[in-house]
């Protein structure tokens, strides 16, 4: 008579190694390092994010997989079968989809923070994200590159909320000079006309000559 440890391992034991190589492969995708390198600090402003997607990702995948094998002891007919698992797979892409509407402030602090682009993401695509995104721009307790990556971001979204922004941003001297630059060319792509009307306006100082080198450089 069979042991009911060994009968466990051979009933369970494919599940429990798919459970394991998954479980492994996803920890290792969302390790804060893998997207920030070596940067314990922004690792620290990355990691909550990311273990709520890991973790809904672990739960998903483990449903998954137990769902599959029960299909897989019970489908009457290899074409059942398929049929099943093609079920499975789009359940499984409409679920990915709502990951991202339903941790859509968690995907954007990922994408926000990464600094290898692992991520592919539009936050600018979620309409409740573009007040988060405009209320980082204006925070100076973000980095220069995080400030820099959400002002090009919504220039090239065309989002015109944005514009009062970065004009408060531009016509702001303590400002990072390179910061105000940026600002200058989602400025040109949001709103042309007005633009060449406030740049014609502005001192020359540090930021303005950057935009008049880009502009004599690339125009």
């Amino acid at each position: 008579m069979k042991s009911p440890l060994r009968l466990f391992f051979r009933t369970y034991g494919g599940l429990l190694a798919t459970w394991l190589v998954l479980g492994i492969m996803l920890w290792h995708e969302y390790t804060p390092s893998t997207y920030v390198l070596n940067r314990p600090v922004v690792q620290s402003l990355i990691a909550p994010a990311l273990h709520v997607v890991r973790n809904a990702h672990l739960i998903l995948f483990f449903v998954v997989s137990l769902v599959g094998m029960e299909l897989l002891r019970l489908a009457p007919s290899r074409r059942v079968l398929l049929g099943w698992i093609v079920v499975l797979g789009a359940g499984c892409w409409l679920t990915e989809r709502g990951f991202r509407q339903y941790f859509a402030a968690e995907y954007y602090t990922i994408w926000k923070y990464q600094v290898v682009d692992k991520l592919d993401y539009q936050p600018l695509h979620t309409a409740y994200l573009v007040p988060l995104l405009l209320r980082d721009v204006q925070n100076p307790a973000e980095s220069f590159r995080v400030r820099a990556k959400l002002v090009f971001a919504l220039g090239h979204a065309g989002i015109q909320p944005a514009v009062p922004v970065l004009e408060a941003i531009v016509h702001a001297p303590d400002q990072n000079p390179e910061l105000r630059f940026y600002c200058f060319q989602s400025l040109r792509l949001l709103q042309p006309q007005r633009f060449a009307a406030l740049l014609a306006a502005m001192p020359t100082d540090s930021a303005v000559v950057l935009y008049r080198q880009y502009e004599r450089r690339y125009n």
